[in-house]
């Protein structure tokens, strides 16, 4: 996994314990919000956020979005990280399966570890 990748997932189970019961503190949430800026995550993942440069409602942050990516492994779509994400903790750190690498060979949506 690349860094922006792994900075995109950690905020994303920063987001999702702020949802729990035991929410985040203020600070936590802050970080998250400063390591999708500095990852590029809403490059990818949220629609619209390059033509309307930056100007997108944090609501609609992550979400996925339709365009697709063209490259020689065929079209990638960037996934929902929200709905991607739920199953993740800040403390278990781990899912059974990721979203598909398109330099990896995949079944489906998702890979296999």
């Amino acid at each position: 996994m690349t860094r922006s990748t792994i900075a995109c997932l950690f905020l994303v189970a920063l987001l999702r314990s702020a949802q729990a019961a035991e929410p985040a503190g203020a600070a936590e949430i802050e970080h998250g919000r400063y390591l999708v800026h500095i990852a590029g995550c809403n490059d990818c993942h949220t629609a619209q956020y390059g033509m309307s440069n930056g100007q997108v409602d944090e609501k609609h942050w992550l979400a996925g979005d339709a365009l697709g990516w063209s490259g020689p492994w065929g079209t990638t779509y960037a996934t929902n990280l929200r709905l991607f994400m739920q199953g993740m903790t800040a403390t278990n750190g781990s899912r059974t399966r990721r979203p598909c690498n398109p330099a990896r060979r995949c079944h489906g949506s998702t890979c296999a570890r």
